[in-house]
């Protein structure tokens, strides 16, 4: 998580600005995945369930849909090690991770020394390749069961995928994030984003 570092994102939707001016001064290889010289960030999503019904009014996005689990909400998130997210975004569960993956590696920039971006196979599609491959980012993603063309990647570097998995880790020991009580999607970001401003701090 789904967690961005670079330059300011613009969304219609409320983010975590304040990791982006973390980022903004603050030294990437001091917080990011070591790989030689080079920086690796992670991209994947959480799913959490709600503790809401969809019988309640409406007054804004409330990022809550329907999946195999229910009622649920979903968390993407990009990071650039267990304890740094670099960006965040909220969708409703039933949101597929391709979509959501596009927007996140857009503002991703190689000036920043950024050289590869390890994603579960979720991520794994033409898009995301072509624009990993346009900003001069190596797409560390294993291929889908169903691509027809071979595609071969770093399963070495793939294994520090799990720094964004242990980062997901620390944000479910924050009850008010693991199990949603807040009706709006601005709200619960808002909790999402000072559970990882708090990670960051320890």
């Amino acid at each position: 998580m789904v967690a961005t570092l670079l330059a300011p994102i613009p969304l219609q939707t409320p983010h975590a600005t304040a990791l982006d001016r973390r980022f903004a001064t603050t030294p990437l290889a001091t917080t990011a995945f070591h790989l030689q010289t080079s920086l690796q960030v992670s991209l994947s999503s959480y799913n959490i369930s709600n503790y809401l019904r969809l019988g309640l009014s409406k007054k804004g996005d409330q990022a809550i849909g329907r999946s195999r689990g229910g009622l649920t909400t979903k968390i993407h998130a990009v990071c650039a090690s267990e304890a740094d997210a670099v960006d965040i975004r909220i969708t409703a569960g039933q949101v597929g991770d391709a979509p959501v993956g596009e927007a996140l590696v857009e503002p991703l920039d190689p000036r920043e020394g950024i050289r590869h971006a390890a994603m579960d196979k979720a991520y794994d599609s033409n898009a995301i390749r072509a624009k990993l491959d346009a900003k001069g980012i190596t797409p560390v993603i294993p291929p889908k069961s169903n691509r027809l063309e071979i595609v071969v990647y770093d399963q070495e570097r793939y294994k520090q995928r799990n720094k964004v998995e242990r980062l997901f880790n620390k944000l479910k020991q924050f009850r008010r994030v693991a199990t949603r009580y807040e009706k709006l999607k601005t709200n619960f970001l808002a909790f999402v984003t000072v559970a990882l401003i708090v990670i960051m701090l320890r």
